[in-house]
């Protein structure tokens, strides 16, 4: 019994993404039976992320600990509702309002979900193992979901496809679990006086910009943006590229399946490498991998060797994944920055990367076609992405000795 309630947080999880990998593979695929060009799918599909985004401070700020079972079945049961909303949006209108709302409830729900899992994790509980196999709960449940949409949309169509994506979040509410009760850090810097309106908003607006400057968080935030932002480029524009090659819906999403499954199955297995490499190192040779892998993309025109393909950059992609997660929580400081805002600040910046993704591609696919924008985006992330861990690195050195030498 002890061992079925361990597995209840990885369960909810788990559950969760399987929905968020059935709505991603279905949505670009859904826009382009619509007519949609690359470019207006690339922008709605960001719709959703940048609703996601939105998203991130109000939960952070709404979860505490006695409430977050709520909050949990509230964002839940709000992810099932606009899941079927999907089939009733054919014109861009709609599409772009049913994004948003979807976004919206899924960046609630994944926000409450990581701060709570960290709750519910036991004094002494070794943290690296723990999020190594909630990050591979993640990917089993994307990697299921993006299977069974294909071949649901395949056999019974797009409208029976959003339904089906709407059933794993709502088992997910048989498995919440609250917190244990008890003492946590109390998050350092007051709130403005309650009378103060003005200010107080301010000081919530500048709350995760103060976040920014604590130990760790900056690059947390710089690797979550870049592993998202690499993921939505493909995840978008690889399924248009493999039905230009002649794929059909199926296929499309065993290749993307593979991906996933590569990409959980290092997860349950990397918290120890990690631990002995280090994060960082880990996330300068994963993102590298990554963006030479998805360069070579177009070189591979038929299922299996996209599939191939896909697992090799599952199996980098993995490795990144998990480091991001440990550093919520071991390099996030409590003190400093709350479990709340810390998970929504992860999450965020995977949010901007998920924006930043399928407009960049977007934008580039419609100028010079999809082939050539996987020769550009890549190298281009890859070398904003070290160019931001430069910069992060000098102001840490700017900023150590001041604090050194006090006022």
């Amino acid at each position: 019994m002890r061992a079925l309630a361990a597995l209840r947080p990885y369960l909810v999880v788990g559950l969760l993404n399987t929905s968020e990998g059935m709505v991603t593979m279905l949505v670009p695929l859904y826009m382009d039976r619509l007519g949609f060009e690359a470019a207006a799918v690339g922008v709605l599909v960001s719709a959703y992320a940048i609703a996601s985004l939105i998203s991130r401070l109000p939960a952070g700020t709404l979860y505490r600990g006695h409430r977050a079972r709520r909050l949990q079945y509230a964002t839940l049961l709000a992810v099932v509702g606009t899941s079927l909303l999907y089939p009733l949006a054919t014109t861009a209108g709609p599409l772009l309002a049913v994004r948003a709302l979807h976004g919206f409830a899924y960046g609630m729900a994944t926000t409450v979900n990581l701060a709570l899992f960290i709750d519910l994790l036991p004094p002494g509980a070794n943290r690296h193992h723990a999020l190594g196999y909630f990050t591979a709960a993640l990917s089993l449940g994307f990697t299921l979901g993006q299977a069974i949409a294909g071949f649901v949309a395949d056999w019974s169509g797009f409208g029976w496809a959003f339904a089906a994506a709407a059933l794993p979040p709502l088992l997910a509410t048989l498995w919440v679990d609250a917190p244990p009760p008890g003492e946590r850090p109390a998050p350092a810097g007051q709130p403005a006086a309650p009378h103060d309106r003005s200010a107080h908003g301010w000081a919530r607006l500048a709350t995760p910009l103060r976040a920014l400057a604590s130990p760790g968080v900056l690059p947390m935030a710089l690797l979550g943006f870049f592993l998202a932002f690499f993921l939505n480029v493909s995840s978008t524009f690889m399924p248009l590229f493999a039905l230009a090659m002649g794929l059909g819906l199926a296929e499309i999403g065993i290749v993307r399946s593979c991906h996933s499954v590569a990409n959980s199955i290092t997860r349950p297995f990397s918290g120890g490498f990690i631990q002995r490499i280090g994060h960082a190192r880990i996330a300068a040779g994963t993102l590298t991998l990554n963006a030479a892998l998805l360069f070579l993309l177009p070189n591979f025109t038929t299922m299996l060797a996209l599939a191939g393909l896909m697992v090799l950059v599952g199996f980098v992609r993995g490795f990144g994944m998990v480091a991001n997660a440990i550093s919520v929580a071991e390099d996030v400081d409590e003190a400093h920055v709350s479990r709340g805002l810390a998970s929504g600040i992860y999450y965020g910046s995977r949010d901007l990367g998920a924006i930043c993704g399928p407009i960049v591609g977007g934008t580039l696919a419609g100028l010079m076609g999809i082939e050539a924008m996987f020769r550009v985006v890549p190298p281009l992330g890859l070398l904003a992405y070290f160019v931001g861990v430069a910069a992060s690195s000098r102001l840490s050195g700017r900023q150590a000795p001041a604090a050194v030498r006090g006022p």
